[in-house]
């Protein structure tokens, strides 16, 4: 901006800048005299301090790109410091470095040593220059950066020389540690070795009383396994037993079922239906007289009467019809049928049978021809008779079975118990060997 602000100031006090400016009486100053004032000022008091190494190329260089830097400043050459001032400088430095350690004159010794170094590298570089002609300058800013490295490299050295001693010192302090644990653990080892006396002592003991019970124990076991292998050979001829008896009851189990299946079919009308016959045909006669002699119902003398049959005339039992009529009559008929105790059926009730049965018309067939109700009872009644027949080879096998199960069972619960008394001389010995084992412990 062109314009110089206008200076105020509070009342009672002069304003500073117009105080300066006494130079323009009182006038106000151009920009012009402002600035030449500014100029004329600056020359006055401003005063700059330019440092240049004399090392390398760079003064040089500046000097030529800048003749003012020679024509315009006024310089001083700064010769080497002298002892004294280097040990000052040293002493200032090194004076106040806490971290320094040794002895009583350490640090005076270290600053007279540090200005000697510094002095003896001054008079080695004019000797260098006069054998070389080259110059090598060993400045003050040298210096000072050869003290501040000095005590950078010190710290560093001085806390792995700590480091080292602090690791020294805590081995030391474990050793010291160990040697006093030493003496304690000889000690209780002393009690130790008269706690061992008595415990070998019982470990004896318990050694005799595992050796013994350990020898029971074989015993015992030797005893349950030859009873398991006799008991596995006994329990193999069962099973072979049994499949014998199950194939031979298989093959009446299809005509049971069958008869089971041919009553299910049966109803109290087909049963109704059958007692309506007044003049019912000789085969109703013969299948029910069948039922009646299976439940042990009354039935007419024997006696043998003539009737004429697909093949001619044949003889055969004469019918009990009468006493057929009553028992169809009762409303539990069918019901016991269905639950007829089969097993009852003795040799003597199939031999009543056997004429009926073998007459050449008494088949579920022909039966069929004369009423469904009529063929479910001529196959029950055949189914009947076949497992007596077979009954007669099973029943005796099946009553062997029982007598040997009943055997394995008895033997079964010998071998649990022997067992029990196995696993209880077992239990025994570990908690023997469990003992002896917390006694070392």
């Amino acid at each position: 901006s062109n314009q110089t602000p206008q200076a105020t100031a509070a009342p009672g006090r002069t304003p500073r800048l117009l105080f300066r400016f006494q130079e323009f009486k009182g006038s106000e100053p151009t920009h012009d005299q402002l600035w030449t004032y500014f100029i004329e000022r600056v020359r006055r008091n401003l005063h700059l301090v330019l440092c240049f190494s004399p090392v390398g190329v760079k003064f040089r260089t500046r000097a030529q790109q800048f003749p003012g830097l020679i024509n315009g400043c006024t310089i001083d050459w700064f010769l080497p410091w002298p002892e004294e001032a280097l040990k000052d400088v040293a002493t200032a430095q090194i004076g106040s470095f806490d971290r320094l350690q040794g002895e009583e004159g350490v640090r005076e010794k270290l600053i007279a040593h540090m200005a000697f170094v510094h002095a003896c590298m001054t008079s080695s570089c004019v000797d260098y220059f006069e054998q070389y002609r080259r110059n090598v300058y060993v400045t003050p800013k040298s210096y000072l950066g050869f003290i501040a490295e000095y005590k950078i490299v010190y710290e560093e050295k001085l806390k792995h020389v700590e480091g080292l001693a602090d690791n020294i010192n805590t081995g030391l302090n474990k050793l010291l540690e160990a040697g006093q644990d030493v003496e304690k653990m000889k000690v209780e080892l002393k009690e130790k070795e008269k706690t061992l006396v008595v415990a070998q002592e019982k470990s004896a003991l318990l050694l005799q009383d595992i050796t013994a019970s350990t020898a029971k124990a074989e015993k015992k076991k030797s005893e349950v396994e030859q009873v398991k292998n006799v008991l596995a050979g006994e329990a193999h001829e069962i099973a072979l037993q049994k499949d014998v008896v199950e194939k031979d009851l298989a093959e009446a189990k299809p005509m049971l079922d069958e008869a089971e299946n041919a009553l299910k079919a049966i109803t109290a009308k087909d049963i109704g239906l059958l007692k309506s016959f007044k003049q019912p045909p000789d085969l109703v006669k013969r299948v029910f007289d069948v039922v009646l002699i299976l439940f042990i119902n009354e039935v007419v003398p024997s006696a043998a009467v003539e009737v004429e049959g697909k093949t001619g005339k044949r003889l055969q039992l004469e019918g009990s019809w009468k006493f057929a009529l009553p028992m169809m009559a009762d409303i539990g008929f069918l019901p016991s049928v269905m639950g007829f105790q089969k097993d009852n059926i003795n040799d003597e009730t199939v031999e009543l049978l056997y004429p009926y049965l073998k007459a050449p018309d008494f088949t579920p067939e022909d039966a069929k021809k004369v009423a469904l109700a009529l063929a479910g009872l001529c196959t029950w009644a055949r189914a009947m008779a076949l497992y007596v027949d077979i009954a007669k080879v099973v029943k005796p096998k099946m009553e062997a079975l029982r007598v040997a199960e009943g055997k394995l069972k008895t033997a079964n619960a010998k071998l649990a118990k022997a067992q029990g008394e196995l696993d209880a001389v077992q239990v025994r010995v570990r908690g023997v060997i469990v003992a002896q084992s917390e006694s070392r412990g």
